[in-house]
């Protein structure tokens, strides 16, 4: 947690991370979860930094930045300068593309989706007809995979050799997307789109489908 902005020369977000991350690069919380206690805490403290600003009382996180481990209850402050150069965007408008993108509104045309129960009867019944594609991290990949899937993640998904290959795989097998709970998937077939390839979305993701396969 940090306060940016406070003053002329404090720090603002782009000296914490020069670069916005790209489309597709992070996670929402909706995909990857959140502990709930760990919203409340934080939001006691933002609001604890707000009321030392109005009574100009205490000492501001502006410079600093509060990491907090609830794993292991560890609390340490980092100093983060601030560099003129990162004070230097007056136009926002020059973000618009990003924020009013049809992808990043939402805007998009209905995907096609899969429920759970009928994609393991296709997988069952013509798995050499499948391209099962993983869009969740390689370090989850690593973890828990299903049978014949294969690791793209979503953020490389984009990447020409990745695209060449599903576009060849296609020719002759059905593209399916997988990932946790079905949301990154969702966002990968909007993008196999994009380039002409058809997929399919597997509703619920990856822990629906283990559960009706070890039936």
């Amino acid at each position: 947690m940090s306060v940016f902005n406070l003053y002329k020369n404090s720090p603002n977000l782009r000296d914490l991370l020069p670069e916005s991350p790209t489309k597709n690069a992070v996670p929402s919380c909706a995909e990857y979860g959140v502990v709930g206690v760990s919203t409340g805490l934080i939001g006691i403290l933002q609001v604890n930094e707000i009321i030392k600003i109005i009574l100009k009382k205490g000492e501001i996180l502006d410079g600093k930045i509060l990491i907090f481990d609830l794993f292991n209850m560890n609390m340490k402050k980092l100093h983060l300068k601030s560099d003129q150069l990162n004070k230097r965007i007056k136009n926002l408008s020059q973000f618009d593309s990003f924020y009013n993108s049809d992808e990043y509104c939402g805007k998009n045309d209905e995907i096609k989706s899969i429920n759970a129960n009928d994609f393991n009867s296709l997988y069952k019944a013509k798995p050499n007809k499948i391209l099962l594609i993983d869009v969740r991290e390689n370090e989850e990949f690593s973890k828990s995979a299903i049978e014949g899937s294969i690791s793209i993640p979503l953020s490389h998904l984009q990447q020409e050799s990745d695209l060449k290959f599903i576009q060849k795989e296609s020719c002759n097998k059905e593209v399916f997307t997988i990932c946790k709970s079905g949301k990154r998937s969702e966002k990968a077939s909007r993008i196999l789109s994009k380039f002409k390839i058809q997929s399919r979305s597997i509703e619920g993701g990856i822990e629906k489908i283990k559960k009706i396969l070890c039936k």
